[in-house]
């Protein structure tokens, strides 16, 4: 009965020593969680306090860039400004009413001109029916356009042919018929007949010496081949 009551406290005894060595063990473990888990919050709070730096360091950049911006947007603005005054200073010193009303007049002008066809060397009668003349010069070009009543340039002096104008109803139709017109030379009837833009004075004048010095390179070069084009005397 002893020795069993000894064998008894003896596995009590190594009982009680596990259960105390698996408490020590389990605080241990214990221990080192809360260890782990207290340097991953620290690390957590270390990264959260790292962004909100970085955070408040790109709120720092934008403001500053705001304020850059709004800076330049009142220093173009003033530029802009001034630039107005001074160009409606500069118009309105530059631009008088008799100015002004020569400026419209001349583009007005211009346009009414791209309109209209100077014909030069249609044969010229007394009675003649102008019309019906330069309607057939029309259809020999192939060409059916309204056109306003055409009428001789200057009066009449003997012999000479006077140019006749008229008008078209676009400028479009006009470089239509203008591009054409060198098929007259085909023509038996109309072979010296020559179709012009409606110049003016100084245009005619700058023509002149272009033709003048296309006959020269002609003369001069009678294998090539030379064409006004682009206000330039051109070998083609």
């Amino acid at each position: 009965k002893q020795w069993y009551q000894r064998r008894v406290r003896g596995t009590a005894m190594d009982l009680l020593e596990r259960a105390e060595n698996q408490i020590q063990g389990a605080m241990k473990l214990e221990s080192q969680i809360n260890s782990k888990d207290t340097q991953n919050r620290n690390l957590l709070q270390e990264k959260v306090e790292d962004q909100k730096k970085i955070i408040h360091l790109q709120s720092q950049l934008i403001e500053k860039k705001q304020e850059d911006v709004k800076c330049l947007q009142e220093t173009v603005h003033e530029e802009i400004k001034t630039y107005a005054e001074t160009l409606s200073t500069s118009c309105a010193k530059a631009l008088t009413p008799k100015k002004l009303e020569n400026v419209v007049k001349k583009i007005q002008d211009a346009e009414d001109r791209s309109r209209n066809l100077i014909i030069f060397g249609l044969t010229e009668e007394n009675g003649e029916n102008l019309n019906a003349k330069v309607g057939e010069m029309f259809t020999y070009l192939e060409e059916k356009p309204l056109f306003s009543t055409p009428t001789r340039i200057g009066n009449s002096s003997g012999g000479s042919v006077r140019p006749v104008k008229l008008s078209l109803a676009s400028a479009t139709m006009v470089s239509s018929i203008l591009v054409k017109s060198q098929r007259l030379r085909q023509s038996n009837i109309f072979k010296s007949v020559y179709i012009s833009p409606d110049r003016t004075k100084e245009e005619r004048i700058v023509r002149r010496t272009l033709v003048n010095e296309l006959r020269e390179k002609r003369k001069d070069n009678p294998d090539l081949i030379f064409v006004i084009r682009k206000g330039k005397v051109l070998s083609v």
